[in-house]
């Protein structure tokens, strides 16, 4: 339970950031590219081009860049495998790497706030967290009364906090989009994007928004009108918690946001006890150190470790979330030879990772102390996504990549339109390679802004820096 809990939505046309802020921390922060190739969740056509039985997998065109991957235990049950030359319909489930395709799935889900709706299976779930077992019965009789055959359902622990009316006038509303998929994939011939079920306002709804958060702030009206009357229809009972921000000062600053994804590409993360916490990232996996550092206190090594490892803890389990780090995780706390304490820690941990929506699983603690750990890889991270690899360091630090520092000054830009600074032609000063990579906008921004914006390149400058400065001559 926190006392003061914040959403906050930020939406230009370049990118859409979600930031989750309990008493006053940050606590989730999620970025979507609009202009970003494939989403988790997006459905696609696609056209079989390999079956591949050694691998027990199919490929797929879906009209973007690498084909995509489909496990045969992701194909909806039938006789015979998919052929060649099959047209199929699918779901993102993975999005693509440098080096991979994205996953993708037959069994299509439709997630709403209470319900996720599944295609090919008769299959409905409870969520273990509704422990009442005349509770968990009475949703699965209501839901097999308008579920379409083939299609099963999950009930999530949402449902608990609304009317049976609005839960199935949800699960309702899926069953609709699910049929409007179908008919469009009866009449689509070509590969690529067909439907797109969650945009990130979307899923601040679904995902996010409880009965906790004192207010759901956004920066864009559209955004606004279209969230405010999706709450309003569905979920009514959070039409007090939305607010359209139209302040002079950006929704970002008024709560630091931007302070603290600065903060995110840094290696080492100080502690308040003194300790710290360091960040290597390899190709197979991620490993984090954990240092006490100054703290002391006068107290034990026993004491001092299970101090600074509890507090590391709760800290690494939210760098995780903010960094959208995946995969095997090695975690090096300091040595502690008591074993129950070894026992505590671990509980711990796992009780700071259920805050995760991303499903991890902790491994166990081997003979030297290491914690292995995974977190499922389900979107891109933060830093593979939105920082490039210094090249003053060799790679040891990390920087923002091109298109992070275009979409701020984008940002920028829109911001100063809107209160009032654009009745001037703009100058922007940046780094040589920033300055490169703006000017294939500049045409495209002189005619969305409708002012002239001239790029001066400053060698002196770090790419990260850059100013917007007003031509009055």
């Amino acid at each position: 339970m926190y006392m003061n809990k914040y959403l906050l939505l930020s939406v230009s046309s370049e990118e859409s950031m979600l930031a989750v802020v309990e008493d006053e921390i940050l606590n989730d922060l999620i970025i979507e590219d609009n202009s970003s190739e494939e989403v988790a969740g997006e459905i696609y056509v696609g056209i079989v081009k390999n079956v591949v039985n050694s691998i027990n997998g199919v490929f797929l065109d879906i009209g973007g860049g690498k084909n995509a991957y489909l496990r045969y235990d992701d194909i909806i049950n039938r006789d015979t495998l998919p052929t060649e030359g099959e047209t199929l319909l699918v779901q993102i489930k993975k999005e693509s790497t440098y080096t991979k395709g994205p996953l993708v799935t037959e069994k299509i889900s439709f997630k709403g706030k209470y319900a996720v709706l599944i295609k090919g299976t008769n299959y409905i779930g409870v969520s273990k967290k509704i422990h009442d077992e005349d509770l968990r019965e009475k949703f699965r009789n209501i839901t097999k009364t308008i579920l379409p055959e083939g299609y099963g359902a999950i009930i999530r622990t949402e449902s608990i906090e609304t009317s049976v009316e609005s839960f199935l006038k949800e699960l309702k509303k899926l069953i609709y989009e699910s049929d409007v998929v179908q008919k469009r994939f009866k009449r689509e011939k070509n590969t690529g994007l067909l439907y797109r079920n969650s945009d990130l306002s979307m899923r601040c709804i679904r995902d996010y928004l409880d009965k906790d958060v004192k207010k759901l702030l956004i920066d864009d009206k559209s955004t606004y009108n279209r969230m405010n009357k999706l709450i309003s229809e569905y979920f009514p009972e959070y039409s007090k918690t939305i607010t359209f921000y139209n302040e002079k000062k950006p929704l970002f600053e008024v709560f630091n946001i931007e302070d603290e994804i600065q903060k995110l590409y840094k290696r080492k993360i100080e502690l308040k006890s003194g300790g710290s916490i360091i960040f290597d990232y390899a190709e197979a996996l991620t490993v984090i150190d954990v240092n006490s550092g100054s703290f002391n206190k006068n107290m034990s090594h026993e004491d001092v470790a299970f101090f600074v490892n509890k507090e590391a803890a709760c800290e690494i389990a939210r760098q995780l979330r903010l960094r959208g780090i995946g995969g095997i995780i090695m975690i090096d706390f300091i040595d502690m030879k008591d074993l129950k304490r070894r026992e505590q820690l671990i509980g711990y941990l796992k009780k700071e990772l259920k805050k995760d929506f991303v499903k991890t699983v902790i491994c166990g603690m081997t003979s030297l102390g290491l914690v292995e750990m995974t977190r499922e890889r389900t979107v891109h991270s933060l830093l593979y996504k939105y920082y490039d690899d210094c090249s003053v360091c060799g790679g040891v630090g990390k920087v923002f990549t091109l298109k992070r520092i275009s979409n701020k000054i984008h940002k920028d830009l829109e911001f100063m339109r809107k209160t009032g600074n654009s009745s001037f032609d703009l100058t922007i000063e940046c780094q040589v390679e920033v300055a490169n990579y703006l000017r294939k906008y500049i045409d495209l921004w002189e005619k969305e802004f409708g002012k002239k914006i001239f790029i001066k390149e400053n060698k002196s400058l770090h790419r990260d820096v850059y100013s917007i400065l007003l031509n009055k001559d």
